[in-house]
């Protein structure tokens, strides 16, 4: 054997004898342990247990011992006992990363959303079997439940915030190189559609790879609000005027729905009536006009973000995964006060952060090596789409006032 491959396997052996150092058996077993307890939370049953199952087991049970026989009745059986000892086991080594490495594992940015997150688990399960927070403070039996699949739903939320802040810090320090040097073709056409056009080509991507979707849905798709917003406009009997209290009742048309969408879609079907004696015609005009808006601005968000010296890879793979997300193109041609709400709260979220960022110190890497100009951030007309995402956002969807 070579000294090279000699002095390789010492390299290998001392490393596995630092990793063993590192983590004792001691830590080993408290990771598992908490592994165990952070698998109960998707074990734990909230509802309460039958005095029938707690005295099948001990007739004379009463007092702390009859609430712990009701605890331990909460947890899984034994059909599923194995399953969760597997996933306990999976779970033990990165529980012993996060909790016994270098890393700060209880700093605020991991416990506060874990905290959060697990009150949020524990009182939604309660709401979602009594529509009520009845079973989180409820008797003893119900209270520790509470709080063992709270403690389990906290560990787990610790242990995936920290590992994705630990993804996020490997990826921003270990970047992938993407110029036409590396890349060629693929970096020219990539710089083409979303550089030297931000706009306009992510506009025509997704007009064109969306376009089947809107073809084969005209005159749009219906959802339940759909009918009774347009029967609303002509002052039709609908499903929300039949029960609410009007205040004239010989004006359907009514605050159940965004007043302002109704207006929109409502004219449209009656400018179809009018031009060519057709309802669809005037479902047609609504569907293909939010179709052009939902793509303009989710072809403005990539341009932003162009602006806001994101990079070339990212751009793209967020314009991939609006074009072929089938979600995206359905929402385009669906009608329903929801997809004009997201375009114009889109449109204020981008601008929110735009005039943020001014004041932030910036430095556009790509711009400088190829001598660009760098673009200004918030012009003129910023002002103008941060006022129609406001007032889009305010009227049509209720309650979107608060934004």
């Amino acid at each position: 054997m070579k000294d090279s491959d000699l002095s390789t396997t010492a390299a290998r052996d001392a490393a596995r004898i630092v990793w063993f150092k590192r983590y004792p058996a001691k830590q080993t077993l408290i990771a598992f342990l908490l592994a165990l307890l952070a698998t109960t939370a998707f074990s734990i049953d909230p509802a309460p247990v039958s005095s029938n199952a707690v005295l099948a087991i001990d007739p004379k049970a009463s007092g702390m011992l009859y609430v712990c026989y009701e605890v331990l009745l909460s947890f899984a059986g034994h059909t599923d006992a194995v399953m969760l000892l597997a996933l306990a086991c999976l779970l033990t080594l990165p529980f012993r990363y996060v909790f016994f490495g270098r890393g700060d594992t209880w700093r605020p940015s991991i416990i506060l959303p874990s905290l959060f997150f697990a009150i949020c688990m524990v009182f939604g399960r309660s709401y979602d079997l009594t529509d009520s927070a009845e079973i989180v403070l409820g008797d003893k039996a119900r209270i520790i439940c509470a709080w063992i699949g709270g403690a389990g739903w906290m560990l787990l939320a610790i242990v995936a915030f920290y590992l994705a802040f630990e993804c996020l810090d490997w990826l921003s320090s270990r970047r992938i190189p993407f110029s036409e040097a590396h890349f060629g073709r693929i970096w020219r056409v990539a710089h083409a559609g979303l550089s030297k056009h931000p706009f306009a080509r992510p506009f025509l991507v997704l007009m064109i790879v969306w376009a089947p979707t809107l073809i084969a849905s005209l005159p749009g798709l219906f959802m339940g609000d759909t009918g009774a917003q347009i029967r609303q406009w002509f002052n039709y009997p609908n499903g929300t005027s039949d029960y609410l209290r009007l205040l004239n009742p010989n004006v359907l048309l009514n605050g159940h729905h965004p007043v302002v969408h109704t207006a929109i879609i409502g004219s449209c079907v009656q400018l179809g009536l009018s031009l060519f004696n057709s309802a669809n015609a005037g479902l047609a005009i609504y569907t293909c006009t939010q179709f052009v808006i939902t793509a303009a601005c989710m072809a403005y968000s990539i341009s932003s973000l162009r602006k806001l010296g994101v990079s070339l890879p990212v751009r793209g793979a967020i314009l991939l995964f609006f074009a072929f997300m089938p979600m995206f193109s359905n929402y385009a041609a669906l009608l329903t006060k929801d997809v004009l709400f997201a375009d114009a709260f889109l449109v204020l979220l981008v601008q929110t952060v735009k005039l943020v960022a001014c004041g932030l110190p910036r430095r556009d890497a790509n711009a400088e090596r190829a001598g660009e100009q760098r673009p200004v951030l918030f012009a003129r007309h910023d002002w103008l789409l941060l006022a129609l995402g406001a007032m889009g956002s305010t009227f049509l969807r209720n309650g979107g006032l608060v934004f």
